[in-house]
């Protein structure tokens, strides 16, 4: 399952995958983070 968080322009700022079988998570965090954004993506996973 992937999920991605989009900023206030629309543009993708993070990607979360997770893998239920090998229970691991891999994110991919893209372009400068703001302190709202970092928050977002923390409490998305």
């Amino acid at each position: 399952m992937t999920q991605e968080l989009k900023n206030a322009f629309g543009k993708v700022f993070i990607t979360i995958t997770v893998d239920q079988k090998n229970r691991w998570i891999a994110t991919n965090w893209l372009g400068y983070q703001t302190e709202e954004s970092i928050k977002a993506g923390a409490g998305a996973y």
